[in-house]
């Protein structure tokens, strides 16, 4: 098991490197650009390259997971694999992990996180197949080698531990956390080499005061509030998503229309970085802020 913890790591190291570089080439393809952020790219691409970008990046992605759905019985999921449902294996991790990749670089308004968390789980489930560990010991490496990918692509080991320790395996218990603290370490240093050391976000000095505090705590339930929205409009959209065939086309109409949309509103484009970025830096007006929610 300590063997295999390590491992899980390095592996789930390696594939955080191998999808952000995946990840560049795509964003390079559709806008053009291979310094500074996402929005500095996007910024200086026309109009009519956004639209066309999202646009070729929807086909490809919707054409390639109408295909992945025929050719894999069971889609990927590192929920269900951690339950114990759904196995895990790399043949239908690693595909969809790529389109996942695709559509984020074209624009896609959606995270990149799920890829390496999605690769980092199946490769944990390999290298427990291969050194024979029970299905216990099995279920704890799916859950920390998710968590590893994560840690390493965002350079957060301590999220990458928690995500590990709270959403996939609910314990507390120091069996566990050993190995979830010691595989996100490990995938994020691993990574450190190729995605540099810096923070996501960039802070300005803030000073800590008694009105802070207080707003802070007005805002943490409704924050919560907006959080469990949010969590049943998405839950409710993946209920009605579109299925079969007609993915080829609903998907990249979706794309062109949040292109043309990016034509005026470029921040709408990308995991939300841009927008934070923006708001942490008091470069993002309120009611531009709300416009760009509604949107």
């Amino acid at each position: 098991m300590a063997a295999a913890t390590v491992a899980t790591g390095v592996a789930a190291g390696l594939a955080g490197i191998a999808l952000t570089v995946l990840l560049h080439l795509v964003q390079y393809a559709a806008f053009g650009y291979t310094e500074e952020t996402f929005l500095v790219g996007v910024l200086h691409a026309s109009p009519i390259r956004r639209v066309a970008a999202l646009a070729a990046g929807g086909l490809l992605a919707g054409a390639g997971w109408w295909l992945y759905r025929r050719l894999v019985t069971t889609p990927a999921s590192v929920t269900a694999a951690v339950a114990g449902r759904d196995p895990l294996p790399i043949r239908s991790a690693a595909p969809d992990a790529v389109l996942q990749i695709l559509a984020v670089g074209s624009g896609a308004s959606l995270g990149r996180e799920g890829a390496p968390r999605q690769l980092g789980a199946a490769l944990g489930g390999w290298l427990a197949d291969r050194l024979r560990l029970d299905a216990e010991h099995r279920r704890l490496l799916l859950a920390c080698g998710a968590g590893a990918g994560l840690a390493a692509v965002y350079n957060v080991p301590l999220g990458g531990a928690l995500f590990t320790l709270e959403l996939l395996l609910a314990s507390r218990a120091l069996r566990d956390v050993v190995p979830a603290v010691v595989t996100a370490a490990i995938a994020t240093v691993v990574s450190w080499p190729f995605l540099g050391t810096r923070p996501t976000y960039a802070l300005p000095p803030a000073s800590v005061s008694a009105p802070l505090v207080v707003l802070a705590l007005l805002l943490g339930p409704v924050v919560a509030l907006a959080g469990v929205a949010f969590r049943r409009l998405t839950t409710a959209a993946r209920e009605h998503a579109v299925t079969g065939w007609p993915v080829i086309v609903a998907i990249p109409v979706v794309f062109a229309a949040l292109g043309a949309v990016a034509a005026i509103y470029p921040a709408l484009l990308g995991n939300g970085k841009a927008l934070a970025g923006l708001a942490f830096t008091g470069r993002l007006p309120l009611a531009a802020a709300g416009v760009l929610l509604v949107l």
